[in-house]
């Protein structure tokens, strides 16, 4: 039976012999949000009896500034119950220590809901049509395609032997926007706020029941590497650790796929570092 880390401000386990540290809830105090404002930045509804975690993902020249507090990443819960809980807050220190090295450094924020092995494989659909012009749709769907096959495939630049149980299958082309469904679906769209991903997690009680997956329309995206645009695979991945079942993390982790600062031209973010290794292995089904 697999060791679970999910309780405390810092919890230490051993995880096939190596020691791993869950990332500690930061200091507050974090932004609060009413049901309307929750659901104005989710721009969704969401059914009676469903939960739905909202991470919100701004580009580094964009952070959203709330109270002067920049901030690279919100998530956001609207539980069943119709209340909103703020999760995590990531704001990017600017005195910090150095970024971690991706294969030393042990850190993940797991979310505390988690597929059942029953649901896997996820079954996901792509909006071909969503896609911008300017655009090649046949290479951006295999670009996305293959950011759904890091995590169940652990690629990594690190030695790693530990295997998750998480599984993406493509079905196809759907005209669905995110929304409660029961169809997972990734789509280029308008976001509020500046925002540069939206990841929607749906839950019942503790157990993921759906995903969806939109990156904004309003930025110029690239399949293309050394090309000074946001990379549809490096962002595509950090998202799909929302979908794994793990939260951003904020400074000193610059190394991991976690971490919430997402640039122009980056691409560090399409292969695993350590801590999500360890986080994909401990939320695994």
């Amino acid at each position: 039976m697999k060791a679970r880390a999910w309780m405390g401000a810092v919890a230490m386990a051993t995880l096939a012999g190596a020691a791993i540290t869950v990332a500690p809830v930061a200091a507050g105090p974090w932004p609060t949000f009413s049901l309307d404002e929750a659901l104005d930045l989710a721009a969704v509804e969401v059914p009676d009896g469903v939960g739905v975690v909202v991470h919100t993902d701004f580009p580094a020249e964009a952070p959203l500034v709330i109270d002067g507090v920049s901030y690279h990443s919100l998530t956001l819960d609207i539980t069943p119950e119709g209340s909103v809980v703020t999760r995590n807050a990531v704001a990017r220190e600017t005195a910090s220590s150095p970024a971690s090295d991706e294969c030393d450094d042990p850190t993940f924020k797991p979310l505390g809901i988690k597929w059942k092995a029953e649901r896997i494989p996820v079954l996901w659909r792509l909006d071909l049509r969503s896609i911008p012009d300017y655009l090649e749709r046949a290479k951006t769907r295999e670009t996305i395609r293959s950011a759904h096959r890091v995590w169940p495939q652990s690629q990594t630049m690190c030695s790693d032997d530990d295997k998750n149980e998480l599984r993406y299958n493509y079905v196809g082309h759907t005209g669905k926007n995110p929304k409660f469904d029961h169809t997972n679906i990734v789509d280029f769209g308008p976001l509020g706020n500046g925002a540069l991903g939206q990841n929607y997690t749906w839950y019942r009680g503790t157990e993921i029941v759906e995903v969806d997956l939109r990156l904004n329309n309003a930025y110029l995206w690239t399949n293309v590497e050394s090309v000074n645009r946001y990379q549809v695979k490096n962002v595509t991945t950090h998202e799909l650790g929302h979908q794994v079942g793990l939260d951003d993390l904020g400074d000193p982790h610059g190394g991991l796929t976690m971490y919430a600062v997402i640039d122009k031209g980056e691409t560090s973010k399409v292969t695993l570092g350590f801590g999500d290794l360890k986080g994909a292995w401990a939320v695994s089904p």
